[in-house]
């Protein structure tokens, strides 16, 4: 029997590195500076890589700067999201993402509760990953607007330093 955390762990890490991977494979797949002239195999080992990496260690297989926009973004969401609890890796951790995904579905809903994995999720948990997504989405964005004043260049590229830096991933453009 695993414990309520380690069961949301495994299946937000599991859900993260297939969508990451479909994501970065699908945008890219053509893109002749980055995943475009490999062969099928090589494509997907790629994105597969980049899908993981980007919320722990920071390698890199592409060149950050020629991805595309939307990919950019997306790679931001999942540095910002980072890795699990009780590793190294930085953002907001994938248990206080998915929590906080699943209380908006249960407001939606109109429930009173979260039940997860026949377990009641408490309000006082709730409000804590609440409190950590706005707390670190406000300094995130106080540091991209002083970025924006102090730093002439790419807003988009701005922005991708900063919630690199903010998650401690290391990827850079």
């Amino acid at each position: 029997q695993l414990k309520v955390h380690v069961k949301l762990v495994l299946w937000v890490t599991f859900i993260l590195i297939i969508t990451g991977w479909l994501f970065i494979l699908v945008v890219e797949f053509n893109n002749p500076n980055t995943l475009g002239p490999l062969p099928f195999l090589s494509k997907s080992m790629a994105a597969l890589f980049q899908s993981v990496t980007l919320r722990t260690a920071g390698f890199s297989t592409l060149n950050i700067a020629l991805l595309r926009p939307a990919t950019l973004l997306f790679m931001m969401l999942f540095m910002f999201i980072g890795g699990s609890p009780g590793g190294t890796a930085g953002g907001i951790k994938t248990t206080t993402f998915a929590l906080v995904v699943l209380y908006v579905i249960t407001e939606l809903r109109n429930k009173d509760q979260l039940v997860l994995f026949n377990k009641t999720i408490s309000r006082d948990t709730l409000r804590r990953a609440v409190t950590i997504l706005v707390l670190s989405l406000s300094f995130l964005l106080v540091g991209i607007l002083g970025l924006f004043l102090l730093q002439p260049g790419d807003p988009l590229a701005i922005m991708f330093e900063a919630f690199s830096a903010m998650a401690t991933v290391g990827l850079s453009m």
